[in-house]
């Protein structure tokens, strides 16, 4: 690929357990297609190119298989994204190789609550300055957790 960059994400919803009754679920409301390649030497860090367009997640709770849009401890989840060097499509090899070094910019983010583009709330993670180092094709790794604050 012409110093251009590939991204691949899941179709299916990512779950994610707390209790048997009680289950969270990230829903990629818009994911990147394309990215531009950076620089990686001191003289290029300046030029930062960004993926496009900005990856957001969705955040949903399901109690009893009953969808809750908007959970009242929405604040303490932080989402972190891990890039994935995979293989160009049209090869048929499964080997994945992690490319944290690749990924400029916070893969981080925590939980915000905004409104969709249907006028509903919702909990959303969004990743607005990503960008990658190097051409290729890759994947993004999404996790999901909760802090527990504890008070001593």
């Amino acid at each position: 690929m012409n110093s251009g960059t590939a991204f691949h994400t899941a179709d299916t919803p990512i779950e994610l357990s707390e209790k048997a009754n009680v289950r969270y679920e990230l829903v990629i409301r818009q994911q990147p297609l394309r990215g531009r390649m950076s620089g990686n030497s001191m003289s290029q860090k300046r030029d930062r190119r960004l993926i496009t367009p900005p990856l957001i997640l969705q955040l949903v709770k399901y109690e009893h298989d009953t969808k809750i849009r908007v959970d009242e401890s929405y604040s303490q989840f932080l989402c972190h994204l891990k890039l994935v060097r995979t293989p160009h499509p049209k090869r048929r090899t499964t080997s994945f190789e992690l490319a944290m070094d690749e990924l400029l910019g916070t893969p981080l983010s925590e939980c915000v609550l905004l409104t969709d583009d249907t006028n509903r709330q919702g909990m959303f993670f969004i990743f607005p300055d990503l960008g990658i180092v190097s051409p290729g094709f890759y994947q993004i790794s999404c996790q999901a957790f909760r802090i527990d604050l504890c008070l001593f």
